[in-house]
């Protein structure tokens, strides 16, 4: 009786308190990973941010009063594409939907109706599309801004990123550690 009395309240707290370790333990871990997404996914907002920075400077030499001919416009999209190379495309598309110019080789101007891109895009707003994979297995990601010179929309430019340059980033993520 004296061993009842004894040992069965002491095993009785005992498995409450490893119940108790083990969802706290768990608690502890959720909010840890919870900690390691806000901040992976803080920088690839930053991330995607210059990207997109580097597309709005597009709208000062595209202004209608620099008044370039077409194929200036198309060079210096194609500058762009050189000067940047996680650009894998970029189309600049006018208030109608179509391309007026593109740094696609051969340039060929094509309407861009009804695709979200755009269609975002000549609406005011960003456009970021989902994350997929290249032909080449690379991260690729659509976006979409309008472009705006003194807060008048003069179009939207239309750009496929290469999202390899998130790489390092990915790779310096550790969960638990």
């Amino acid at each position: 009786m004296l061993f009842l009395v004894g040992v069965v309240p002491l095993a009785i707290a005992g498995s409450l308190f490893l119940r108790r370790a083990e969802t706290t333990a768990l608690e502890a871990v959720r909010a840890g990973n919870a900690r390691v997404a806000a901040r992976v996914a803080a920088h690839l907002t930053a991330h995607l941010d210059g990207e997109l920075d580097v597309l709005r400077t597009l709208a000062a030499p595209l202004a209608a009063a620099v008044a370039l001919a077409p194929e200036q416009v198309a060079r210096i999209l194609r500058n762009y594409r050189l000067a940047f190379p996680h650009l894998r495309s970029l189309d600049l598309v006018g208030r109608d939907c179509y391309e007026v110019a593109t740094s696609r080789l051969g340039g060929e101007l094509r309407s861009r109706c009804g695709e979200p891109a755009v269609q975002s895009a000549l609406a005011g707003n960003v456009f970021r599309g989902p994350a997929a994979l290249g032909e080449d297995f690379a991260p690729l990601m659509t976006v979409g801004l309008p472009l705006e010179i003194a807060g008048e929309q003069v179009g939207a430019v239309v750009a496929v990123l290469d999202l390899v340059g998130i790489w390092p980033m990915v790779n310096s993520i550790r969960v638990g550690g």
